[in-house]
């Protein structure tokens, strides 16, 4: 083409550039390890884990659909704490001193971020008397 300044290579360059940049984008975050239903006594300590790979969004727990927060220290939550390298995607949680109180559905939840969907796995907590 006459007086045109990009070539066909160029043209081509860019696309595949533009492609590989929204793949990028289109990356989905995915539970590495899902949370586990687990039974515990009355006093024991409980670890629920949850690691994601992949992850883009921010992680958080709930616990009878109520959101504990993102922070790892939860406020107001004494006994539950967000343990794990976050940067690695780990997000367990630790719960202390449980008590019947406790038992119940907990969910790790990721939240979406760019073209990441949500994604969440339940596991139920049972709490066995002394």
């Amino acid at each position: 083409m006459v007086g045109s300044s990009v070539t066909r290579d160029q043209r081509l360059v860019t696309r595949l550039g533009n492609a590989r940049s929204a793949a990028g984008l289109a990356r989905k975050q995915s539970f590495r390890v899902r949370p586990s239903s687990v039974e515990a006594v009355v006093g024991s300590d409980v670890l629920l884990l949850c690691e994601v790979d992949d992850q883009q969004g921010d992680a958080q727990w709930t616990k009878h659909g109520f959101a504990m927060g993102f922070n790892r220290t939860l406020p107001g939550l004494p006994r539950y704490q967000m343990v794990g390298n976050a940067e690695d995607g780990v997000h367990n949680l630790r719960i202390l001193n449980v008590s019947l109180d406790d038992d119940g559905e907990f969910q790790c939840q990721v939240t979406p971020f760019n073209n990441a969907r949500q994604i969440r796995a339940p596991a139920v907590l049972t709490v066995l008397g002394e």
